[in-house]
């Protein structure tokens, strides 16, 4: 009787561990589940490279441009040509000397210097100098009016800035005495050229003298 309860008892266990295993066998592994309870883990997302946008400056390409003995320093598009001429004007002989780079039909960059005997009448006449600059830019059938003009100072060198315009174009510069020299940084263009390649031009222009 012992030994049949014993047996009993034994199937009783065997079964209890089997259904037991058999239960845990049954149940599947856990998992974080992030991904709505489902089982699947999210892949971590790939790190993207940041992309920054270089911008090339509107004188970027330009070359400096500094001539012997010019006292000036610029940058352009390409090497400018110059031409020279002598005149008798109310200061005595004068030499002018303008570096011209035209780019097209639109636009076009000058430097101009003109040298007249030194003298104190040349540095009180100064003013006079400035508009004498300013007029022979807008003279002849350009049909150029002076539009705006303000003080400017250039390497410690007080001068002037102007903008002339007429119905098709415009020429905004500066002009500025230094010395017995009078310089003119200008540039001709038309209503469609980009306003920031002439306020770069000018901001590039510089004095060494």
């Amino acid at each position: 009787m012992r030994r049949l309860l014993l047996l009993a008892l034994t199937s009783v266990l065997l079964l209890s561990a089997c259904s037991t295993a058999a239960a845990t066998q049954a149940q599947p592994p856990a998992f974080d589940a992030p991904n709505g309870g489902h089982g699947l883990a999210t892949p971590a997302p790939t790190p993207v490279p940041s992309v920054q946008a270089t911008i090339t400056p509107r004188d970027g390409n330009w070359i400096s441009f500094a001539p012997d003995g010019g006292g000036f320093i610029a940058k352009l598009p390409a090497t400018p040509t110059l031409t020279t001429q002598t005149a008798k004007t109310t200061f005595g002989q004068a030499a002018t000397s303008l570096w011209a780079d035209p780019q097209d039909s639109t636009l076009s960059y000058y430097i101009q210097a003109t040298a007249y005997p030194a003298g104190p009448l040349l540095v009180e006449e100064s003013s006079t100098l400035y508009d004498a600059a300013i007029t022979s830019l807008s003279g002849g059938s350009s049909g150029l009016t002076l539009a705006s003009e303000g003080d400017v100072t250039l390497n410690g060198h007080a001068g002037k800035s102007f903008l002339l315009k007429s119905s098709v174009g415009a020429v905004q510069g500066e002009v500025v005495l230094a010395g017995s020299t009078v310089y003119i940084a200008f540039v001709a263009f038309s209503p469609s050229v980009d306003s920031g390649l002439i306020s770069t031009f000018l901001a590039d222009f510089s004095l060494t003298v």
